[in-house]
C-alpha cells in the first residue's frame, strides 16, 4: 500500500480556540474529533435536516427519506470504510504502531463530515440550490456592484458552500464562530475546496462552488494545515472526502431507487431489467449475478436483498479504488469518484434509472414547483426589506443570522461594550445602513439556508399575508 502521511492531514487543531478546553475539563476522554461528532450531533442545523427533503419534498408519509435519515446512513456507510480501511492487513502493516491511533481517528472523522455533509442544503433539496442560482441570475441587479468572487456566491449558490458557512460561523455554540470542528473534519467535509473556480474542468474538487468568498480565509487556513494544494497550484481534495462522496452515492443509489419501489413508482421486476440492459445491452449480463444474488442458498426475494447486496458491492469498489488510487489521491490528480470508476459501470445505470424513473416522477416534480414558488417568493419580499434597511425584519429573522453579519462587517462584537447588542428593531435597523450589500444579500440567503421545508412555506405564507 502506497504509504501516505495521514499525520499531515489529521491535524486536530480548530479555527479558533476551544472555549472548553481553554476552561480545562481535564475529566473529558475523548479525543478531538469525537468532540466534533458531540458537537454536529447537538447542534440545531443537524435537527433541522428532519425537515428537509431528500427527494421528495413535504411528503406527509413516513416511507421516504428525509436528509436526516440520508445523513444518518451516509455516516453510517463512512465509518464502515473507515474501519475496513484501518483494519486492512496491508494498512496495519504499513503503519505498524500509528495504526492504532488512525483506527480511532479516521471513522470517527469521516463520520462526523458524512453526517454533516448534506447540512448546508436550503429547503426543497438539490431543487432549491438551483432556483436560488436561477433566481439571483433573473435578478441580476441585486449583484450590481459585487466583485466577481462576491457574485460567485450567488450566480453559483451551492448547498456544500452553505453548509461550510453554517459549520463555521452559522451555529452558535457560546460565540458567532459555528461549531469550531478541527481542521481536519472541516477539510474532509469539502466536497469542492475552493471558491470561484473558473478550472471546473480539470479537478474534481473544481466542479462546484465549494465555498463561499465570505469563508477564503477559513479555507486557506485549512489548506495550509492539512497541505491541500497540488502541484499545479489549485486547492485538493482530502483523501478522506473521497469516502464521504462514496458513502453519500451508495446511499442515495441504494435508498433513493429503493424510495421509488416504496412509492410504487416502478416495479422491482422493472428495476432489474432495466438495469440489465443499460449495464450490458446485449442482455448478456444480469445484475444479481453480479451481486451474487443468483446462488441457491440467497435468491432474492424482494428488493431488501438487492438493496444489501448493492450496498456491499458498492463498498468493497471504493474501498479497492482508494487503494489502487491513494497516491494519485494524495497529490491531487485523481479526478474521478470512487464508485463510478467501474469497468461494469453499475453506479452510472442505477443513476440513470433513478433519473428517468424517480426524479422525474410527477409527484415529485409538484412538489418542487411548490418548493420554487415559496422559494422565490422569500426571495422578493426579503431582499427589498433588507435593502430598505426595514425595522420589522429583526421581528421574522432569526436573532442570530443578522449578529453574524454584522460581526462579520466589524459592526457587532457581543464583548465591546462600545457597540449596541442589535437585540431590537430600532438598533438591528440602525447597524443595518452600515451594512455592504454583498452582507446583505447572505442575511437573506443565510436564513432561506436555515429554514426546514415546511418553515419555509409557513415563512412565505406568513410575509405574503396568506396567514
Amino acid at each position: 500500500m502506497y504509504k501516505i502521511n495521514w499525520d499531515t492531514y489529521l491535524p486536530s487543531s480548530r479555527n479558533c480556540e476551544s472555549a472548553f478546553a481553554k476552561n480545562n475539563h481535564s475529566g473529558d476522554l475523548r479525543t478531538a474529533f469525537d468532540s466534533d461528532f458531540g458537537r454536529v450531533i447537538f447542534s440545531s442545523a443537524a435537527r433541522r435536516m428532519h425537515d428537509k427533503t431528500q427527494v421528495f419534498p413535504l411528503t406527509s408519509g413516513d416511507k421516504v427519506h428525509t436528509r436526516l435519515t440520508h445523513s444518518i446512513e451516509v455516516m453510517n456507510i463512512a465509518e464502515s470504510l473507515g474501519i475496513s480501511l484501518c483494519r486492512d492487513t496491508d494498512f496495519q502493516q504499513t503503519y505498524a504502531n500509528q495504526a492504532l491511533f488512525f483506527e480511532r481517528a479516521i471513522p470517527t472523522v469521516l463520520k462526523t463530515a458524512a453526517f454533516v455533509h448534506d447540512i448546508g442544503n436550503p429547503p426543497f433539496g438539490h431543487h432549491g440550490e438551483d432556483v436560488i442560482k436561477d433566481y439571483f441570475k433573473t435578478n441580476e441587479y441585486y449583484l450590481d456592484g459585487l466583485n466577481d468572487s462576491e457574485k460567485c456566491d450567488f450566480l453559483q449558490f451551492d448547498g456544500n458552500a452553505a453548509g461550510f458557512r453554517i459549520l463555521t460561523k452559522g451555529q452558535y455554540l457560546g460565540d458567532l464562530s459555528g461549531l469550531n470542528l478541527t481542521l481536519a473534519t472541516l477539510a474532509t467535509y469539502l466536497k469542492y475546496p475552493n471558491y470561484n473556480s473558473k478550472q471546473k474542468d480539470i479537478y474534481i474538487g473544481l466542479k462546484k462552488h465549494g465555498v463561499f468568498y465570505t469563508e477564503k480565509d477559513i479555507l486557506d487556513k485549512i489548506a495550509d494545515a492539512c497541505q491541500l494544494r497540488s502541484s499545479k497550484g489549485h486547492y485538493k481534495r482530502h483523501p478522506l472526502s473521497f469516502l464521504v462522496e462514496a458513502a453519500d452515492s451508495i446511499c442515495y443509489l441504494s435508498m433513493d431507487i429503493d424510495d421509488g419501489l416504496e412509492l410504487k413508482l416502478y416495479t422491482f421486476e422493472q428495476l432489474i431489467k432495466e438495469i440489465n440492459r443499460l449495464i450490458d445491452p446485449s442482455g448478456k449480463t444480469d445484475i444479481k449475478e453480479i451481486l451474487k444474488l443468483k446462488d441457491k442458498s440467497y435468491e432474492p426475494k424482494n428488493s431488501a436483498d438487492f438493496r444489501v447486496a448493492l450496498i456491499g458491492y458498492l463498498v468493497e469498489l471504493a474501498l479497492r479504488n482508494f487503494k489502487t488510487h491513494l497516491q494519485e489521491i494524495d497529490e491531487g490528480t485523481y479526478s474521478k469518484e470512487l464508485i463510478f470508476d467501474d469497468p461494469l459501470h453499475i453506479a452510472d445505470a442505477l443513476s440513470l434509472f433513478a433519473q428517468r424513473h424517480y426524479y422525474t416522477a410527477s409527484a415529485i416534480m409538484q412538489a418542487e414547483l411548490t418548493g420554487a414558488n415559496v422559494l422565490k417568493g422569500l426571495l422578493d419580499n426579503l431582499l427589498p426589506l433588507v435593502m430598505n434597511n426595514d425595522k420589522h425584519l429583526l421581528s421574522v429573522m432569526s436573532p442570530e443570522t443578522p449578529k453574524l453579519v454584522l460581526q462579520e462587517c466589524g459592526l457587532y462584537n457581543p464583548i465591546s461594550t462600545s457597540l449596541s447588542n442589535p437585540t431590537s428593531a430600532t438598533d438591528f435597523t440602525t447597524l443595518l445602513k452600515q451594512v455592504p450589500k454583498y452582507y446583505k444579500l447572505h442575511l437573506v440567503v443565510d436564513w432561506i439556508c436555515g429554514m426546514t421545508d415546511k418553515y419555509a412555506v409557513h415563512t412565505y405564507q406568513k410575509l405574503s399575508g396568506m396567514k
